[in-house]
């Protein structure tokens, strides 16, 4: 129940983005608008029941592929979860792509930013 929350207000948080709201925290200190430094990253779906995504993300919990995002297109970051690493980055982030048409898991290792964990932007549990 409290995940769903999170989602929830995560939700708002993309809405409000959407609607006018000025992106936020683009420098690596909060949720907000990120770039994707690389070529066909891969956004996973979190559906509700599917297993284990949520709690550790990683390509065998997340199987399915909502779509995927290129080099020079931004996402927005709504919150963070340790799981599988990729290249080395041992998180994964929730976002919403540009359009707001599909909202899931990829890798942090393929956002811009200069940590792995992204400052001022919380776990998703």
């Amino acid at each position: 129940m409290r995940k769903r929350g999170i989602i929830t207000a995560a939700l708002a948080t993309v809405a409000a983005g959407i609607l006018g709201a000025p992106a936020a925290h683009a420098d690596g200190h909060g949720v907000g608008v990120y770039g994707v430094w690389a070529n066909s990253v891969n956004v996973r779906d979190n559906a509700p029941g599917t297993t284990g995504c949520g709690v550790y993300p990683s390509v065998a919990n997340c199987p399915s592929v909502q779509t995927k995002v290129n080099a020079g297109e931004t996402v927005t970051v709504i919150c963070q979860q340790p799981g599988q690493p990729v290249g080395g980055n041992p998180y994964w982030v929730l976002v919403s792509t540009t359009n707001g048409n599909h909202m899931g898991f990829m890798a942090s290792y393929y956002i811009k930013n200069t940590t792995n964990w992204i400052d001022g932007v919380g776990r998703c549990q």
